[in-house]
């Protein structure tokens, strides 16, 4: 194969070795190539591990009540989600609770591999790259991330359900800042502990300890801008 100038691109026994992050560009480059010279007979893709922008933290529990009914907001997604995988939402933009999935047998729920309950309609899901959307806004084919030991993957909604649920509020705090969450008061509805284990909703009290992650608030239309504001 003739040297030439290719981002990132490996060329060794006639394979391309190449990395997922800058897949499109390179791979239309790539097929440009064996279209006209056939140099190349395989293509290996190398996967990079996302990462979160922010790091998990411990949050202590402050306040569980109950605040009576709303818009609870279910995301079915099209992949078998592992029971402690879940997203990230929050009441403000201090920061997030991780929700996890409902893989997971209860008294009352046969386990849903592919959902989770992610709570109230109008709060954040933190969507990667220091973005969010508000629940209310997703729509099936969007593609949101999934979060397991703070590795990130993205998996696309199938189905969107929002129906009349009983909510409860949550209140933590970490390092003076308070974070807060709306979630469906219903034992399928999990938060990620701090000892790494699923803890139920209707089961958390005052002092126990969650999985948070902190942000900083001042968003317009998702995206993170610099302004003086105060979200509670």
């Amino acid at each position: 194969m003739r040297k030439k100038k290719l981002p990132a691109l490996i060329c060794f026994n006639r394979c391309g070795i190449l990395r997922k992050k800058k897949l499109p560009a390179q791979l239309q480059r790539i097929l440009s190539l064996l279209q006209r010279k056939k140099a190349l007979t395989a293509i290996v893709l190398i996967k990079e591990d996302a990462k979160m922008e922010q790091q998990a933290q411990e949050a202590e529990v402050l306040a569980v009540e109950s605040i009576g009914y709303g818009s609870r907001v279910c995301v079915d997604l099209i992949d078998q989600l592992d029971p402690t995988e879940g997203v990230l939402v929050g009441n403000t933009g201090y920061g997030y609770l991780q929700v996890l999935s409902e893989n997971r047998i209860t008294e009352t729920y046969p386990a849903r591999p592919f959902r989770i309950n992610c709570g109230a309609i109008h709060q954040y899901l933190n969507i990667g790259e220091n973005k969010t959307t508000y629940l209310a806004e997703i729509r099936p084919g969007q593609a949101i991330p999934v979060l397991k030991d703070g590795e990130v993957r993205k998996v696309s909604i199938g189905r969107v359900k929002i129906e009349k649920r009983k909510f409860l509020r949550i209140v933590c705090k970490v390092n003076e800042v308070e974070i807060s969450a709306c979630l469906q008061e219903s034992n399928s509805v999990h938060l990620l502990g701090a000892d790494g284990e699923a803890k139920s909703v209707i089961d958390l009290k005052k002092g126990d300890r969650v999985v948070c992650y902190l942000d900083q608030p001042g968003r317009h239309l998702g995206e993170k801008i610099e302004e003086e504001i105060s979200e509670f």
